[in-house]
């Protein structure tokens, strides 16, 4: 198995991505954690970012629009993470997926990337 960058860049995504979502979003979560799925993808889960308005919408019953606006959000920012990333790992990012939770509250951020060595 290729070497994989440890839990000082993990931590460091982590740190940039609570950290990207806090400016663009307006509210970051409290929980992240991040880890290797395999050689060649990362999984990001991001608990605790709801904010009270999305909490408020979806006590009202209407889930489904605070999934559609998140799912939004995530499009629009896949680029930056991406970025993020690429440059923490020095791996390529061949797919991003995200999906989030009302309850609990969480998010999942999949970045798959492109093997290491021969195919």
């Amino acid at each position: 198995m290729p070497d994989r960058p440890g839990g000082e860049v993990l931590g460091a995504l982590c740190g940039e991505i609570v950290a990207m979502t806090h400016k663009h979003w307006g509210k970051g979560p409290t929980k992240c954690r991040a880890s290797w799925a395999g050689s060649d993808a990362l999984l990001v889960l991001l608990a605790d970012g709801f904010t009270a308005a999305e909490q408020t919408v979806s006590a009202a019953g209407r889930e489904s629009d605070v999934r559609a606006f998140r799912t939004a959000y995530h499009e629009a920012m896949n680029e930056r993470m991406i970025d993020l990333v690429e440059r923490l790992t020095g791996r390529t990012v061949t797919a991003a997926l995200n999906d989030s939770n009302l309850d609990p509250d969480l998010t999942a951020l999949v970045f798959v990337l492109e093997p290491e060595g021969p195919a």
